[in-house]
């Protein structure tokens, strides 16, 4: 089985150049978007820590949290889940930069209902 070829590795450098290209400006351009996703991702990682201190990580329905939650505990493991999150989904929102106004709001409103189903999750379950 052949784990690399010369497809590949100019496939890989094609990427990078496109994110590299695609970063000049994006921050600027995109400045108040982000700062909503930013806001978004903040309330929904502390009402998931609240959520796992009151309730546990077995209730959480997205699987890296919950494995982080296990992992690292109810505080560490939600901030480095969301943090991960974030740092992955902005590259992938360089990459597909032509959408990233509309990824970048949606992903701020599924935060946003994250954050309320936690807190209803959480009268619901006590």
């Amino acid at each position: 089985m052949e784990l690399y070829s010369e497809q590949n590795k100019q496939d890989v450098l094609k990427a990078f150049t496109r994110i590299r290209t695609n970063y000049q400006g994006f921050y600027e351009e995109n400045r108040g978007l982000i700062f909503l996703l930013i806001a978004a991702a903040v309330v929904d990682c502390l009402s998931t820590i609240y959520f796992m201190h009151e309730v546990g990580p077995s209730k959480e329905l997205n699987p890296m949290i919950k494995y982080l939650g296990y992992s690292l505990g109810p505080l560490y493991g939600p901030i480095l889940g969301k943090y991960l999150q974030i740092s992955v989904g902005m590259i992938a929102v360089i990459y597909f930069r032509s959408l990233a106004k509309h990824i970048l709001v949606i992903t701020a409103c599924l935060y946003s209902w994250a954050a309320c189903a936690n807190f209803i999750a959480f009268m619901i379950v006590i």
